[in-house]
């Protein structure tokens, strides 16, 4: 199985705002010989902010050999988000 992730945001600056809505785009790939079963995919925030909606987790039963699958999970910053930094910036 193989995964590509994507994120795109309103306004196109790669980064969530507030009162921005973004979408977390996962597009899977089986490259294996047999079926995957049985996926269950979610996004969870690591530093839970009230603030941040998350759309709820996402199935597929069954992915046969050389098939994709495209999983969209929306993000939505109200308000009062909080800022936080990169995890991949120094």
């Amino acid at each position: 199985m193989n995964a590509i992730i994507d994120f795109r945001d309103d306004n196109g600056n790669r980064i969530l705002e507030n009162r921005e809505t973004g979408k977390i785009i996962l597009k899977l790939f089986n490259s294996g010989k047999g079926n995957a079963e049985g996926i269950d995919i979610s996004v969870e925030n690591l530093e839970p902010d009230p603030y941040l909606l998350i759309s709820t987790a996402q199935s597929k039963d069954v992915l046969v050999p050389n098939d994709t699958a495209t999983l969209t999970f929306t993000l939505r910053a109200t308000k009062n988000i909080g800022t936080k930094k990169s995890q991949t910036e120094d």
